[in-house]
């Protein structure tokens, strides 16, 4: 061997691609074992080798062709939509609109939709609110926790175009008697800040979430004659010299091809429900104690291998893990103290929701909690006061808007109650007791506290560097210990976009028809999911859901 370093482009040129340009198409296979996984491996999808010349993943050897004479049928459109999650459904219905026919193959028997929290810039119904925000304050702190791995340019077209598509969501929506409200909470400390922007959604009957308002797309996209295909699994991608044609899908009644004349958009979600591919890209979703990843079965990383072995380029960092407090109890607020399981304090408490998820799950003999330790008669007035210099998401309500009144006492003690109902939260009348209960070594929890409240009273953290006016004594019985710790929710990443959610191939050129949007495009995130403005995940599906429909309609 030569001592001239081998790249990825000749990598993947050399390996699992070469046998499949003669033929020109290629696929990704539907059911794979996970594989251990080699020190040191996390964060490749390009093709690799042991010293056997075996695959070390599962999708690193290409599923043979489909036979032709295995297609039963043939389904021809302007636009094929791969995928009924969010980002997909948008798409299908701004393409539509726009008057272009299209079809939707989705795995599940239905559509995919999740979560509540819609986050936009500047858009209308802030700026009616008097609030608008420094758009270059957002993209440099967003650019920060990514760890300058994100796209920059793709992460400024979000900020410039999200009030734009979120608008157009929500004249939808309003058209059809929904009610749009401004949610407030947001992490409001010196580092990683949350700004204004985010939205949520209420239908007629008061329900909330992403479920009802993504209805609104998905019913308007077939008014404008989508079709959706469910229980069709896209298996391969079919690709003619630079162009990708369509897409063969495995149906009930056996394979189905989809073609695309004006393009394919993958919108097949993340990695999250492939164990596999969590381990390689993202291995801290896989220490959370539980996931809500949800519908079982569905995001697991389809997308990505095919897109892969069609030629494409795929990052070659890490996938972004959203992993959020929220399994256990709300209670982890920042001015309160945190212990691990062998009762040391370990962390600066004041901070946003994934930095306390991820040091749960740094510490020694984590099961996936820790415990945030409270008491006395400070720890709720002081919650209440410092929600305006700290809160954020399970800090503050989640549905704290911003024309309410502050979150109240009443709530900080539901959580108590319905804690304690659960045993998630522990009330001692000392703290000798509460060790027993929680099982934390008596003297260590003793010492701790005894620290914590000697650092309160100077007014200094001379440990951690909290800012003072996080520092809440624990003075007194009720003695309270909450467990806290994060789930499991979506790790965003795949291929790599412009601004146009094209897809780029190993060449670094365009792949002809190939469009990638929601969470199965890279770019836009790094190393963490910033949650600069809440609720940006949704936010950009429908964003780039919005503008690629109008992309293959040659508007944009």
């Amino acid at each position: 061997m030569s001592n001239k370093k081998l790249n990825r482009r000749q990598f993947l040129a050399g390996s699992a691609l070469a046998g499949l340009a003669a033929a020109g198409l290629t696929g990704c296979s539907s059911n794979s074992a996970p594989k251990d996984v080699p020190e040191g491996s996390e964060g490749t999808l390009t093709p690799s080798s042991d010293s056997n010349g075996a695959g070390r993943w599962s999708w690193d050897t290409p599923p043979a062709p489909i036979e032709e004479d295995a297609v039963t049928s043939t389904v021809e459109k302007d636009v094929i939509v791969v995928g009924a999650g969010l980002a997909g459904v948008a798409a299908a219905c701004s393409a539509a609109e726009n008057g272009l026919s299209v079809a939707v193959i989705e795995k599940m028997p239905e559509p995919s939709f999740r979560g509540g929290a819609f986050g936009s810039v500047n858009n209308r119904y802030w700026k009616e609110a008097g609030v608008e925000v420094d758009m270059e304050a957002i993209a440099r702190d967003w650019i920060a926790q990514s760890g300058s791995r994100c796209n920059e340019a793709n992460v400024w077209n979000y900020l410039r175009r999200s009030a734009e598509g979120i608008e157009w969501f929500c004249d939808k929506l309003e058209a059809n008697d929904f009610t749009i409200m401004l949610l407030a909470c947001g992490y409001k400390g010196p580092t990683y800040p949350e700004y204004y922007g985010c939205l949520q959604f209420k239908d007629a009957e008061g329900q909330f979430g992403a479920g009802p308002a993504a209805g609104i797309l998905l019913a308007e996209s077939k008014d404008n004659g989508a079709e959706y295909f469910f229980e069709c699994r896209a298996e391969q991608l079919e690709r003619e010299g630079s162009k990708i044609t369509g897409v063969i899908a495995s149906t009930p009644e056996g394979y189905q091809r989809f073609v695309g004349t004006k393009g394919i958009v993958l919108a097949t979600g993340d990695i999250s429900g492939d164990e596999e591919m969590c381990q390689a890209f993202a291995p801290v979703m896989l220490q959370c104690s539980a996931s809500q990843y949800t519908p079982v079965g569905a995001n697991t990383g389809d997308g990505q291998k095919m897109a892969l072995w069609a030629g494409a380029k795929v990052q070659d960092y890490a996938y972004s893990p959203m992993i959020h407090p929220q399994q256990y109890t709300a209670l982890s607020n920042g001015n309160f103290l945190h212990v691990n399981m062998r009762g040391q304090r370990y962390m600066n408490e004041d901070t946003w929701c994934q930095g306390r998820s991820l040091n749960v799950l740094n510490q020694p003999e984590s099961e996936g909690y820790c415990w945030a330790i409270f008491g006395g008669d400070r720890w709720l007035p002081d919650s209440i006061d410092t929600l305006e210099q700290g809160g954020g998401m399970f800090w503050d309500f989640h549905r704290h808007h911003y024309d309410d009144p502050p979150t109240g006492a009443e709530w900080w003690q539901g959580c108590i109650d319905s804690g304690k109902e659960n045993g998630m939260v522990i009330e001692a009348s000392s703290i000798e007791e509460l060790a027993s209960l929680t099982n934390l070594p008596a003297d260590t929890l003793q010492a701790t506290i005894d620290r914590y409240n000697e650092l309160c009273a100077k007014g200094v953290d001379e440990d951690f560097g909290k800012r003072s006016i996080m520092l809440t004594p624990i003075n007194g019985a009720p003695y309270y210990a909450a467990q806290f710790g994060p789930a499991a929710m979506v790790a965003i990443g795949g291929m790599e976009v412009n601004t146009r959610s094209q897809v780029w191939d190993t060449d670094d050129k365009l792949i002809e028809n190939l469009y990638a949007i929601g969470n199965c495009a890279a770019g836009l995130y790094g190393t963490d999911y910033p949650l600069v403005v809440p609720g940006n995940s949704l936010g950009r599906c429908v964003t780039f859901g919005y503008l690629v429909g109008r992309e293959l309609a040659g508007i944009e």
